[in-house]
């Protein structure tokens, strides 16, 4: 018999290489002969072979596959539950914060309208609105820039000279007619639209104030293509927050001009 070297394989004695590897056999005395290709060795390796897991009974008695639907019914309850809260509580937060100012509120409209039951009329103080004093040189100004709209022909600028409530009398050719504010301006909005190189002169001004009063009289000459005249004048003013304004105006008689 022979044997080769390397792997143990015994050959007869026809083969002089190994038939696995090709290496050079060896002779070898019967006693020592080892199993040959075709022989099965005296003891062979057991393999354990993994058995698949069987569904089997807890010690309850319950399934585990019971454990673990009941498992994940639980997690999308509490999925559904933190959901729930995240999208509710802004929400009712943000309700809560709307109705403590509204409480606030109505809890200080409350107070005060008990403060205000313990309060007399006498008690209330009153608004003042603080107005520029009349003086003579108010009462100048405010009839240069009178004549000044009639000779410009401005009605804008001479309706801003009147105030509320107005007097205005004027007499001519023996006619009295007596107006009131819108009267008056309607009036005079007409003759500044029609008249033609108008010319109004103030002259022998006397000036007197009282208070917040004052009375300017003068001798008024007017004069145009169309009329010419001029008669005494009296103009009464009142001081206004914007200023002092005319509330009477009385053209006392007029005489025709050469």
């Amino acid at each position: 018999m022979k044997k080769c070297p390397n792997c143990h394989q015994t050959f007869s004695d026809d083969n002089s290489f190994c038939l696995n590897d090709g290496t050079t056999l060896q002779y070898v005395s019967e006693t020592s002969q080892t199993p040959t290709l075709f022989q099965m060795p005296a003891e062979m390796p057991t393999q354990v072979i993994p058995r698949s897991p069987v569904n089997t009974p807890t010690s309850s008695g319950i399934p585990g596959w019971l454990y673990a639907v009941l498992g994940a019914m639980a997690a999308i309850i509490i999925a559904l539950g933190v959901a729930f809260f995240i999208t509710r509580t802004p929400a009712e937060t943000e309700n809560a914060k709307i109705e403590q100012p509204n409480q606030a509120n109505e809890n200080k409209v409350k107070i005060s309208a008990k403060e205000n039951e313990n309060v007399s009329a006498s008690e209330i103080p009153t608004r003042q609105i603080e107005m520029p004093p009349m003086t003579a040189e108010t009462v100048r100004g405010l009839l240069t820039r009178w004549a000044k709209a009639q000779n410009e022909q401005n009605y804008r600028a001479y309706q801003s000279c009147y105030g509320q409530p107005f007097k205005g009398i004027k007499r001519v050719n023996s006619e009295t007619k007596v107006y009131n504010y819108a009267t008056w301006l309607n009036d005079r909005r007409k003759i500044l639209g029609n008249a033609i190189g108008l010319d109004v002169e103030v002259k022998n001004l006397k000036i007197s104030v009282e208070d917040d009063a004052a009375t300017a009289e003068f001798d008024q000459y007017y004069r145009s293509l169309r009329h010419s005249d001029w008669g005494p004048k009296i103009i009464k003013m009142k001081m206004f927050p914007d200023g002092a304004k005319i509330v009477y105006e009385e053209l006392k008689a007029a005489s025709p001009l050469n």
